[in-house]
């Protein structure tokens, strides 16, 4: 089956999905396939397996085998360390600049900012 995540809670290590058959799947980290449940974000593409339950749980529907659809996985951008994407390459070099005290001239001498050297 198919269907896009809706919401992903960290904290609990679980999330939902919206099926294409309308309905709402529960899913824990554990039924994650090839996936860490920190790339998931709300409208990823999914495909699962509805876990078989009996007709009280039925309200409550749970997914299993949950993998990325092959192209939300071509589409996902590479993500650093910290959650951020990598699409666009590493940050440009900052030049370095010395601050002198000409830099510190159209201040008014009550309120000067701190002085101290950028690197």
């Amino acid at each position: 089956m198919r269907g896009t995540v809706s919401r992903v809670i960290l904290q609990g290590r679980f999330g939902f999905l919206n099926a294409e058959d309308g309905r709402e799947y529960y899913f824990q980290e554990g039924a994650l396939e090839e996936v860490a449940l920190d790339e998931l974000a709300p409208g990823t593409a999914v495909s699962f397996a509805p876990a078989e339950s009996s007709p009280a749980e039925a309200a409550n529907p749970t997914a299993t085998n949950v993998r990325l659809e092959p192209s939300a996985a071509e589409e996902a951008p590479a993500q650093n360390d910290r959650g951020g994407s990598l699409e666009h390459g590493p940050p440009p070099e900052v030049e370095a600049h010395e601050v002198n005290e000409a830099s510190w001239e159209s201040f008014p001498a009550s309120d000067p900012p701190a002085r101290r050297q950028i690197t």
